[in-house]
């Protein structure tokens, strides 16, 4: 589970973010670690007083913005505890 907490540029986004994440972590040395991560935003980041129009003018409704993130990592242990 992860929680964020937005600090600037309030106007458009929601200030809580809450999802869940899922990785692995793979040790094919020593000292390196090599791993991968998805987060999956769980609830609209985008306020609700925001409208979006198409070329006509006419307003969009439904949207809906979550974040999302894939990350791959590189560890390499300088300390060795």
């Amino acid at each position: 589970m992860e929680l964020g907490y937005l600090l600037k540029d309030r106007k458009y986004y929601s200030d809580l973010d809450y999802g869940l994440d899922i990785g692995v972590l793979f040790s094919p040395l020593d000292k390196m670690r090599l791993g991968v991560r998805y987060a999956l935003g769980l609830n609209n980041v985008l306020e609700d007083d925001i409208t979006f129009t198409n070329n006509e003018g006419n307003p969009i409704t439904g949207i809906k913005l979550n974040n999302r993130v894939l990350q791959f990592s590189l560890y390499y242990d300088v300390f060795n505890l």
